[in-house]
C-alpha cells in the first residue's frame, strides 16, 4: 500500500510540473541562447523569481588548491544561470561582433550555452548578469569610474553578488577584459569540472594601453587587424571664393589634422586651399579660411609649442618641399619656407618638440622619412618599404608607431601601411566597408580610441574608424 501511494505522489507531482510548462511558466534552468549577433532584446519584462542556487553557497576550493570564502561562480554543477549582458542603447559590441565571438569563445572553453540579453530592463538584484562592457547596471557604472580614476586605456572586473562587471574604456579594452575572464580565472574545481570563480568583492584593473590593438605584436603574433568603419562624423563643405575675379569652387577634400579639439580639413584647388575648422564636440563648421596659397595642402599637423598649424605643401612649384604656418585661431597665412626634404605628409611630435615628414618613392623605391627638430633641421633620414599599388597620403604617429593612410585606386579596401621610427613595416592594415567605394583615404588622426580619417570622393567625408582584430578569437 505504501508503495502504491508514492507511485501515486509522484503521478501528482509530474501533473503539477507538466501543468505549470503548459501555462507558459518558466524554471531558472539555463535555455538555449538566441541569435547573440543581433541586437534583438532576448530579456522578458519580468525575471524568474525561483529560488537563488547560489543561495548558502559556503566556502570552496579549486583543484589547483585556490579557496574562495565566498564564492560567485558562473556555474553551478554543470548548469549556468548568468547571463550575458550588454548595452541596449550605448554599445557597438555587437556590431563590432565582440559579444557573439565572446559567447562562442566561452561556450566552446566551458562547455555550456550562455544566453545573451540587453540592459533594456531593470532588473532584481538577485538576477545573475555577466556585465559586458558600459551597461547601466551599478556594478558597471562603478568599474567604469575606477577605470577612469586610474587614467588612460585599461580593462577591469569587478564582481558584487549576483553581478559581474568586466569592461574596458574602450571597445579594445573590452575585449582585453574579456580576455583576462577567460585566460586567468577558468578553474577547475575539487570536482574536476571547469568554471569561472572569483571572491565575492573582487576588483582587478589593468596596466594602461593604448586602447587598440598593438599592430607590432600583432604582426609577431600573426594575427590580423582591420579599420572598422564606425560612421561619417561629418560632410566637408565645398565653400567658393573670388581669385582674380575669378569665381573658384574648392571642392576637393585633401589634408587634414587635430589639435585635440578642433579638425581643420583642407579643400583644395591648387595652387589654393581652403581651410575649414569643426569642433570635433559637434562637429559643428566653427571657422573657415579665405583662399590661402599653400598648393595642394597634402597633410596639417598642430604644433602646440608654437600654436600653428603646419602644411605640406607637396607641389613641384616648391620642389616638393615646402611648409606653410597658418593661425588656428584667425585661419590666416603666417609663413611659407622651404626645407631640406621632399615631403608629402608631416607629424608635429610634442614630446619631443620634433617633426616627422615623409615622402613617397617614385612607385618602386621605399618611402623616405626624414625626423628634424623644431626648426626642421633634419636630425636622421630612414626609409621603409612601400607597395608600388599604392598611393600615399598624409599621416599619424602615436608616441610608437606611424600610421601612413594609403589609396588602393582599384577595389573597395583601403589601407593603412604602419612603421616604426626606424622604417620597419608592419603590414597593411585594411578597411573594409567604406561607403562609397570610390572613396580616397586622405589624411588621418588619432582621437581618443577613434582614428578619424578625411574620406575624398563623390562627397568628401571624415570617417570615424576603430582599429580592432579582424578575428576576436
Amino acid at each position: 500500500m505504501k508503495a502504491i501511494k508514492r507511485i501515486i505522489a509522484l503521478l501528482l507531482a509530474l501533473t503539477f510540473t507538466v501543468a505549470l510548462f503548459a501555462c507558459g511558466q518558466t524554471t531558472d534552468e539555463p535555455r538555449q541562447s538566441g541569435d547573440s549577433g543581433t541586437k534583438a532584446d532576448t530579456q522578458s519584462d519580468t525575471e524568474s523569481e525561483t529560488e537563488d542556487p547560489f543561495s548558502g553557497q559556503s566556502e570552496s576550493e579549486t583543484e589547483q588548491g585556490q579557496t574562495f570564502e565566498n564564492p560567485v561562480s558562473l556555474l553551478t554543477g554543470s548548469k549556468i544561470f548568468f547571463k550575458c549582458v550588454s548595452s541596449y542603447e550605448k554599445t557597438k559590441l555587437v556590431d563590432i561582433g565582440l559579444i557573439d565571438a565572446f559567447i562562442s569563445e566561452f561556450e566552446s572553453r566551458l562547455g555550456v550555452v550562455m544566453e545573451t540579453k540587453t540592459d533594456r530592463y531593470e532588473v532584481k538584484e538577485s538576477s545573475r548578469e555577466l556585465l559586458v562592457g558600459e551597461t547601466n547596471r551599478a556594478q558597471s557604472i562603478k568599474l567604469l569610474a575606477d577605470i577612469g580614476a586610474a587614467g588612460g586605456f585599461r580593462a577591469g572586473i569587478y564582481v558584487d553578488g549576483n553581478k559581474i562587471a568586466v569592461a574596458g574604456n574602450s571597445y579594445y579594452m573590452t575585449y582585453v577584459a574579456l580576455c583576462e575572464l577567460l585566460d586567468h580565472h577558468i578553474v577547475t574545481d575539487s570536482k574536476g569540472a571547469l568554471n569561472i570563480t572569483f571572491e565575492d568583492g573582487y576588483e582587478w584593473i589593468s596596466e594602461e594601453g593604448k586602447g587598440y590593438p598593438d599592430p607590432v605584436e600583432a604582426a609577431q603574433n600573426d594575427q590580423k587587424l582591420t579599420f572598422f568603419f564606425d560612421s561619417h562624423l561629418v560632410q566637408t563643405l565645398s565653400p567658393t571664393a573670388s581669385i582674380n575675379g575669378r569665381i573658384v569652387m574648392f571642392s576637393t577634400l585633401q589634408g587634414g589634422g587635430s589639435d585635440g579639439t578642433y579638425c581643420y580639413v583642407a579643400q583644395d584647388n591648387e595652387p589654393n586651399a581652403i581651410i575649414l575648422k569643426y569642433d570635433m564636440a559637434t562637429w559643428e563648421l566653427v571657422g573657415q579660411s579665405q583662399a590661402l596659397p599653400i598648393g595642394h595642402a597634402n597633410d596639417i599637423t598642430y604644433d602646440s609649442k608654437r600654436n600653428r598649424l603646419v602644411i605640406s605643401d607637396c607641389t613641384a612649384d616648391m620642389g616638393w618641399c615646402g611648409i606653410h604656418f597658418v593661425d588656428p585661431e584667425t585661419l590666416t597665412l603666417i609663413e611659407t619656407i622651404t626645407v631640406g626634404f621632399g615631403n608629402a605628409a608631416v607629424e608635429y611630435i610634442p614630446e619631443t618638440d620634433q617633426y616627422l615628414l615623409g615622402a613617397g618613392g617614385d612607385g618602386s623605391s621605399n618611402y623616405q622619412f626624414a625626423l628634424t627638430d623644431g626648426d626642421f633641421n633634419i636630425l636622421r633620414r630612414f626609409e621603409g618599404s612601400q607597395d608600388p599599388n599604392l598611393v600615399n597620403q598624409g599621416f599619424m604617429y602615436d608616441q610608437s608607431l606611424i600610421f601612413a593612410p594609403r589609396y588602393a585606386e582599384e577595389g573597395t579596401v583601403q589601407y593603412v601601411a604602419v612603421y616604426d621610427m626606424d622604417g620597419t613595416l608592419y603590414g597593411h592594415i585594411p578597411s573594409y566597408d567604406i561607403p562609397e567605394p570610390s572613396t580616397e583615404v586622405e589624411f588621418m588622426f588619432r582621437w581618443g580610441e577613434v582614428f578619424v580619417i578625411g574620406l575624398n570622393g563623390g562627397d568628401d567625408k571624415v570617417g570615424a574608424f576603430y582599429l580592432i582584430p579582424e578575428n576576436w578569437w
